[in-house]
């Protein structure tokens, strides 16, 4: 028997998150502990008397969510009763397994996976030449995801359509997504490890499921209006009406809004269909405009743009015309004539 038990290393291995191998050993029994450590207690069976394998397990974890690579090298089920803290996405990479929801079986190939939830019996079947990619996601870390970014009050039980297939957007997006995440932390210069990184890529696991596989809770959030806003979003709104005339960077938005600025862009982009910035001077040329059908002709149009934070007469000129579809000229010319 030879037991590995290591923290990142470099290696020949070509299984995903070879380089976060945390045990490789021949022993199916000895590798119990350590398995069970990182998911739950659970049971197991091989389908021989014989325990030798080549048993692996690759962790990557970023607070309470982590991709983990999982192989056995041996037929073998496992009983891992209700998960009951949190929900794994199940997906080969390699070879097929067979996955018990309760009493509806799933057979699961490379183009497939299962999300099975915390209040369900899970079992799980590999043969022996599967490898499987397992996303464990908190339950209390998903769930505090949608009630914030939704604003919407959960029902005691929330659940997926568990099966994601090839012909899904979701699987898609979701194996993508992944192996995305696998590439960069597989980069001798991954960010993975560097502050905030970890919560941004919980924010896109959370994201892909929630906006793309089936749930029950789909037609409430696709019934949401745009107010609905997560509040990071409606912070930064706040925070730039209040300081509309003076010089606001997407730093400093990020910051009073207490996301990362790729947060702050994304939220925008979802839920108001645009960016901060164009937020900020769509502001800005709204009261610029409303200045000019109340002012004289004693104030000119450049001290008016330059009192609301345009600097640069071009780029205003251009942002004018293009917002309301005639010069600024033209607009004080159309109000005098009007009263």
């Amino acid at each position: 028997m030879s037991v590995e038990t290591v923290g990142k290393v470099a290696g020949i291995d070509r299984s995903p998150l070879a380089g976060w191998r945390v045990l490789r050993t021949d022993d199916v029994e000895c590798a119990y502990d350590t398995i069970s450590s990182t998911f739950k207690e659970h049971t197991f069976k091989t389908a021989k008397k014989s325990r030798v394998s080549d048993t692996k397990l690759h962790h990557l974890g970023f607070g309470d969510v982590s991709i983990n690579y999982i192989q056995y090298g041996v037929d073998i089920t496992v009983d891992a009763d209700f998960l009951e803290e949190f929900f794994l996405v199940h997906m080969p990479v390699r070879g097929e397994s067979n996955v018990w929801l309760g009493n509806e079986q799933y057979h699961l190939t490379g183009h497939s996976a299962i999300i099975c939830p915390p209040n369900v019996r899970s079992k799980f079947q590999w043969q022996g030449d599967c490898g499987v990619l397992a996303v464990k996601i908190a339950k209390s870390s998903l769930l505090d995801y949608i009630g914030e970014t939704h604003e919407i009050r959960l029902p005691d039980q929330f659940a997926f359509s568990p099966e994601m297939t090839s012909d899904s957007g979701a699987f898609c997006s979701w194996r993508n997504l992944i192996h995305y995440i696998i590439t960069e932390a597989e980069n001798a210069n991954s960010l993975i490890n560097r502050p905030g990184v970890g919560e941004e890529l919980k924010s896109l696991l959370f994201s892909c499921l929630v906006n793309s596989q089936p749930h029950n809770l789909q037609e409430v959030i696709a019934g949401r209006s745009a107010t609905a806003a997560p509040r990071h979003v409606r912070l930064a709104e706040e925070y730039a009406r209040a300081n509309i005339a003076a010089r606001i960077t997407i730093s400093e938005l990020a910051r009073c809004a207490n996301v990362s600025e790729r947060t702050l862009f994304n939220g925008f982009q979802d839920f108001r269909q645009t960016t901060p910035m164009k937020f900020i001077n769509d502001l800005r040329l709204d009261q610029i405009r409303r200045d000019l059908q109340q002012s004289s002709e004693t104030e000119s149009i450049a001290e008016i743009s330059s009192r609301w934070g345009f600097s640069h007469q071009g780029a205003f000129t251009k942002a004018y015309r293009e917002r309301f579809g005639e010069t600024a000229s033209q607009t004080r010319r159309n109000s005098m004539a009007a009263n």
